[in-house]
């Protein structure tokens, strides 16, 4: 049967513009990276980050078909239709090894990606960074993102410079690889069950401590921030960015309690927060405040957009539930950069590419220890004596002596964990000692067997402990 030709190129007409509107955002740009998509290869490894010099040699990054920036009305018109035409003049691919060339001299810069308009976008956490959120459910390429910041970071700075906490409810950072890097206060915490959530609430424990530790060395020594500590003593005080991954129901109230105190006051102590979660709603979000940027994956409704980007609903430009499947385009995301909203096209980092990265960072010098138990037993009172004020450094409470000498077992009786740490500080100002803080001697006393429980009126309490009379008499 003969077709009309005015049909044929009806129909030719049409196919051409679906591929165009639809599938050519999504189609691989080489071989490598059909063969990528298929699972027969691997993209072609990156190379260490490195920054250039001089901006002649840096190559373009524009996406392909974009050669000068988008007006108004090719980004206009419904939600939806703003998404898809800002995803289609994105690049289907960027290597963190060429867009490293973009984000400038700042040692704490980390590439966002290429936005929508073919710029390269960048974020300084040495800026007015505060916190950021990246949002996105699985295969969204949250952990490549970070893999991203972790590797410019630590390759920008050195180990006394800049120092990581992670805390991972899903595993991604657990490979031994990372064990007894020069980069990381301790090893990365998690794990399966209740093992893995004590790791957890022991780097949370880390955090506190160390951010009462800072609290007192700067503040005390007459600054008002870390920076201006470093300038006025000439001391190093590395930068901590403390990376928190979803997974972790089990003491989701807890991390979000830390959340609050630490998004609100680390800025000054010289913390930094990334949080990474698939998803923004039923959580406390009250830290949330304080989140400089953010980055949003796709998300699964539309009633998620207002509360990962932290914007009203009729103030979103492009509402993260419009992007696409990530199983069909990975690592978009909707970023919230201050005031400007964007798209951009995160760049990419595989595993066996991170892998090797890791391989060749410093690693810690001595015995390569978890840093931890230092940290807890350096109290921030002995740091400040030993600062430089010339004072004596007093003696430190020991935890365990305390309890060989003023706690005694006692079937059915009780006491709080408030009146057993003001006992302790009672029992250290009798002996000239100087006492831990609270959180490190909670952790030592837990070490050491008291067992703690909650009331049936929700008060949690010691069981079968009482202080000593010798402790009235000390």
């Amino acid at each position: 049967m003969a077709v009309d030709p005015i049909t044929l190129f009806v129909i030719a007409a049409a196919a051409w513009g679906v591929y165009r509107r639809f599938l050519r955002p999504y189609m691989p740009t080489s071989i490598a990276e059909l063969m990528f998509l298929l699972g027969r290869g691997d993209l072609p490894p990156l190379e260490q980050p490195t920054v250039s010099s001089s901006a002649a040699t840096r190559p373009s990054l524009s996406p392909k078909g974009v050669t000068a920036s988008p007006t108004a009305a090719e980004v206009s018109g419904d939600p939806g239709g703003r998404v898809r035409g800002a995803v289609a003049m994105l690049p289907s691919m960027v290597r963190l090894a060429d867009i490293m060339q973009y984000i400038g001299s700042s040692r704490l810069a980390v590439p966002l990606g290429i936005d929508h308009l073919g710029q390269p976008r960048s974020l300084d956490f040495g800026d007015d960074t505060l916190n950021v959120a990246v949002y996105g459910g699985s295969g969204s390429g949250k952990d490549t993102i970070t893999m991203g910041w972790f590797m410019a970071l630590t390759s920008r700075n050195a180990p006394e410079d800049l120092q990581f906490i992670v805390l991972d409810g899903k595993g991604h950072w657990l490979t031994p690889n990372l064990k007894n890097r020069a980069h990381m206060v301790i090893d990365p915490c998690g794990g399966y069950g209740d093992k893995g959530t004590e790791k957890i609430e022991r780097g949370l424990d880390l955090i506190d401590i160390e951010a009462e530790r800072r609290s007192e060395l700067i503040f005390g020594s007459g600054y008002r921030s870390r920076e201006e500590f470093i300038e006025g003593t000439k001391q190093t005080l590395p930068m901590i960015v403390v990376l928190i991954t979803d997974g972790m129901d089990a003491i989701q109230g807890l991390i979000e309690q830390r959340l609050i105190s630490l998004a609100s006051k680390g800025r000054a102590l010289g913390f930094k927060v990334v949080v990474s979660m698939s998803t923004p709603t039923k959580r406390d979000m009250r830290w949330r405040i304080n989140l400089s940027t953010v980055m949003s994956g796709p998300l699964q409704d539309r009633s998620q957009n207002a509360v990962a980007l932290g914007l009203p609903t009729d103030s979103i430009v492009f509402p993260p539930s419009f992007l696409p499947d990530p199983r069909r385009r990975h690592g978009t995301f909707v970023v919230r950069l201050g005031d400007e909203q964007m798209i951009v096209q995160a760049p990419f980092v595989s595993n066996p590419d991170f892998d090797a990265y890791v391989s060749k960072m410093p690693m810690r010098s001595g015995d390569g220890s978890d840093l931890l138990e230092t940290m807890l037993s350096t109290s921030s009172a002995s740091i400040a004596r030993g600062s430089g004020t010339g004072g004596v450094k007093m003696r430190e409470g020991s935890p365990s002596e305390f309890v060989d000498t003023a706690v005694v077992e006692e079937k059915g009786s009780s006491i709080t964990g408030a009146a057993l740490y003001a006992a302790y500080q009672r029992w250290c100002q009798e002996l000239l000692y100087t006492p831990i803080n609270n959180t490190a001697f909670g952790i030592a006393v837990k070490s050491l067997g008291l067992r703690k429980v909650r009331t049936g009126k929700g008060v949690i309490v010691y069981s079968d402990i009482s202080l000593a009379e010798v402790l009235d008499e000390v």
